[in-house]
């Protein structure tokens, strides 16, 4: 049988490399659609999740200690207690700190401007071995963390943190400072928690590099010298794993809670007031000040941001079904074509006894050969060009809308303290987010292979059912010429 294909496909190779030109356009067409659909989907899931039906909670002290919000931290039991609701879906605790690299070199962006600074210091004499090199951030899942996703971030390799990391060792590193290193996913590299300007004693750990995101697109973003306030210096570990290697430094001020749905996220609010908001006291300062809970919530705000990938959503969705029926018409008539084409062929090994089960085969395999080819071709072109095409499906500018967002910034009443997105995160602004087409393709990868596989299998079938018709029907034309049954 085998022998048998390779000289058909060898025969017909003229006919076979043009069906394989056709069907690489149609693939790439259907497959660009397809990956530009799911992945805009699930972003839109994601994006609701952490943004509509979100509702950021934190403490802040009655008292001015001078620090930015008054913010207190949480404790263990009281996150259990916001987390446990019968409503609630989900939770993303983050710790927000520096830290160190023991190994290896931080990512400078304006290295001499650095040394200028720490020339600065020198000249006051200030001890540098006091200096932190990175910045740790400890979430519950990074994929749902605005500050991951808010600041434009997206994994590239590897994977993100998840709920089941808690307590694990594990990080996630910016692609520069990967490639500056060296790293790759799996190596392990020594770190260090901060020593907050000398007064605290730091404790090295080692980590395994989980996964590799890359933030080359960072809304908003600041020139930063010092490599503490570089975005490719952010290390993302497991909010608990930080928080058990120090539980003075990496306190957790903020807390995201995931609704079921938006509609429950009022009384949510106003149950948990009652709850935990009134007559608390943060033993953590001077004095035992009195705090109040503090919730934030924007659902009007997820509509804002989530309006390109809507848009994209919208577009594709339309075409995809459009496009799915007339290319898959179009590749069953062509095939079914082929098969009329060898109805002598096929009468010829009936006759002389081969089994229908081994002609279906043969049939099929000589079909699906530049189909698969043209697939996989077209799925590779599909993947490359989705994040470029996003941005051009979309009407509006998401460049527009974040360069009036960061004019807006400009104007805040914390400005003049605080500018940077990472600092209005943390304050609760949600109206600080990243507004971009990026699909993260390669982080919804899962749900687009499944989604392409049962097609495949769909389309298998199908074929397999047109060849099988084929050949079954000949062979009854030649019982019955023969005076069979």
């Amino acid at each position: 049988m085998w022998r048998r294909i390779l000289r058909s496909l060898q025969y017909h190779k003229t006919r076979n490399g043009l069906l394989f030109l056709l069907y690489t356009a149609c693939f790439s067409l259907l497959f660009l659609l397809a990956v530009l659909n799911i992945a805009s989907g699930k972003r839109l899931e994601d994006m609701q999740t952490v943004l509509g039906d979100a509702v950021y909670v934190r403490k802040m002290r009655t008292v001015d200690l001078g620090q930015r919000n008054n913010l207190a931290p949480f404790r263990p039991e009281e996150i259990e207690e916001l987390a446990s609701d019968d409503r609630v879906k989900g939770s993303n605790v983050i710790v927000y700190q520096r830290g160190n690299l023991m190994e290896g070199e931080p990512y400078y962006s304006y290295k001499e401007r650095f040394e200028e600074h720490l020339e600065y210091l020198r000249g006051i004499e200030f001890d540098l071995d006091t200096l932190d090199n990175c910045r740790f951030i400890g979430v519950t899942d990074s994929r749902l963390s605005v500050f991951f996703t808010g600041m434009g971030m997206k994994l590239v390799k590897g994977s993100g943190i998840e709920t089941g990391d808690a307590g694990e060792k594990v990080a996630l590193v910016s692609q520069a400072l990967a490639e500056k290193n060296g790293w790759d996913v799996g190596d392990r590299v020594s770190f260090m928690t901060g020593k907050d300007y000398g007064f605290k004693e730091s404790t090295e750990f080692e980590a395994v590099i989980k996964g590799i995101f890359d933030c080359s697109e960072i809304a908003f973003e600041e020139t930063e010298f010092r490599p503490e306030d570089t975005v490719e210096n952010y290390v993302f570990f497991p909010y608990s794993t930080l928080y058990e290697l120090d539980m003075v430094l990496y306190q957790p001020y903020m807390v995201y809670i995931y609704m079921k749905d938006s509609g429950m996220a009022e009384g949510y609010m106003q149950d948990m007031r009652e709850l935990l908001g009134y007559g608390q006291r943060d033993f953590t300062a001077e004095g035992n000040p009195q705090v109040d809970l503090m919730f934030s919530w924007n659902d009007e705000w997820n509509q804002i941001v989530s309006m390109p990938l809507q848009e994209i959503h919208q577009i594709t969705n339309a075409a995809l079904w459009v496009t799915l029926i007339g290319i898959v018409s179009i590749i069953f008539f062509l095939c079914y074509s082929e098969l009329q084409k060898k109805y002598h062929e096929i009468g010829i090994w009936v006759a002389m006894g081969e089994k229908r089960a081994v002609l279906l085969a043969q049939l099929l395999i000589e079909q699906m050969v530049p189909v698969l080819l043209a697939a996989a071709i077209g799925l590779a072109a599909a993947f490359w060009a989705a994040e470029p095409v996003s941005g051009r499906l979309v009407s509006g500018s998401p460049e527009g809308l974040n360069e009036e967002l960061a004019w807006d910034r400009e104007n805040t009443l914390f400005h003049e303290q605080y500018y940077d997105i990472e600092e209005e995160l943390r304050a609760g602004n949600f109206n600080f987010y990243y507004i971009s087409t990026d699909l993260a393709v390669y982080q919804h990868g899962g749900a687009i292979a499944g989604a392409l596989c049962v097609g495949a299998a769909v389309f298998t079938g199908g074929m397999a059912a047109l060849t099988w018709t084929a050949v079954r029907r000949r062979a009854v034309q030649l019982l019955k010429r023969s005076g069979g049954e």
